[in-house]
């Protein structure tokens, strides 16, 4: 574990970096994965189950023994947390992977964490094949590299939003794609709090319905839609920082 930098908000936070040779404890592993459960149960994803059958989430509205509205299967936890522990744990294996946690008060209050990966690959996972077809062009041609540093996930809890800390993380990661000299992509919703963020930081939007910041720093949505907008997920989004 290194310690990157310890701030003063109401106590004392901790930025914490970890990679495949320094690995968080079971404990952080833990309370990172009940966050990473809290913050995409919230606005706007509101996954908090899932159906193993057809893939569709639900929010706190429904219950994990109603069968699915969408197929009749069964529904289950979308993010447990012994599957979210390994997810992060597996991710450090990637080549130059990086994850940052927040902890304040001997909890984990935020996390970040990126790795490289191939453009083609991530354009395989990512899209299907109608989705690919459209977007594929514009993403490799925003691109110098056929690698980048691939921001997979950022994620506060209420209590530290607002106050910075969401782009500090970003700056981080950011950092970790400088010394690897690669750009740097993402894929979010346009309404996160992520979309802001990488306004400010010189992303560049590649499709989706076209968010701009107004003068007071506020993102405003546009009448303009940027290539296209994803079949099944409208309000998906992809930043890419070359």
């Amino acid at each position: 574990m290194t310690v990157v930098e310890t701030k003063k908000y109401p106590g004392s936070v901790s930025v914490l970096r970890f990679s495949e040779k320094t690995r968080p404890s079971d404990i952080q592993l833990s309370q990172a994965a009940q966050l990473y459960a809290e913050v995409f149960g919230g606005y706007p994803w509101f996954e908090v189950s899932t159906c193993a059958d057809c893939g569709q989430f639900f929010g706190p509205e429904s219950s994990v023994v109603n069968p699915c509205t969408n197929c009749g299967g069964s529904l289950s936890a979308a993010y447990p947390e012994e599957r979210v522990k390994e997810q992060i744990s597996d991710l450090l294996e990637r080549p130059g992977a990086a994850l940052y946690l927040v902890e304040s008060g001997n909890k984990i209050r935020g996390f970040a964490w990126g790795f490289m990966r191939e453009v083609s690959e991530l354009i395989s996972t990512k899209f299907g094949d109608e989705d690919k077809k459209e977007f594929a062009p514009a993403i490799k041609q925003a691109l110098s590299t056929n690698t980048v540093f691939y921001i997979n996930e950022v994620g506060l809890d209420d209590k530290l939003r607002g106050k910075g800390m969401g782009k500090m993380l970003m700056t981080k990661l950011l950092d970790e794609a400088n010394l690897l000299n690669l750009p740097v992509a993402l894929s979010t919703r346009v309404d996160t709090v992520l979309t802001p963020i990488c306004l400010r930081l010189g992303f560049k939007q590649i499709f989706g319905q076209e968010a701009i910041l107004d003068k007071n720093g506020n993102v405003v949505l546009t009448e303009n839609i940027i290539v296209g907008k994803r079949k099944k997920e409208p309000g998906q989004t992809f930043f890419v920082r070359d």
